[in-house]
């Protein structure tokens, strides 16, 4: 059974074609057979485009930029938090001592 390579495509390649449906006006299956892609492919590369355009325009961050940020608030809310359960341990056992 003969295994099939994945090929790796540029992101300006993936641009290039992506533009040639949006800007040009060719179909997929069009652009797919020029280069030899499979069509599926170039319409995910289209979806991929048309959203950064979209960002672009109204000034948005994009998607992976946000998910970035709410990984390291959430890590940092968690580090704050057992920083603040650690003082509240300590601050009862220094009342407890300076009460008695």
């Amino acid at each position: 059974m003969a295994r099939t390579t994945r090929k790796n495509y540029s992101k300006e390649f993936k641009i290039e074609a992506a533009k040639l449906v949006c800007e040009q006006g060719f179909s997929c299956v069009e652009v797919a057979r020029q280069l030899n892609v499979v069509d599926q492919n170039i319409s995910r590369w289209v979806t991929a485009y048309e959203q950064s355009l979209q960002t672009e325009l109204s000034g948005e961050r994009p998607r992976s930029e946000l998910k970035a940020e709410l990984r390291r608030l959430r890590a940092e809310n968690v580090e704050l938090s057992q920083n603040r359960r650690e003082n509240c341990w300590g601050n009862a056992v220094m009342e407890r001592f300076l009460v008695v």
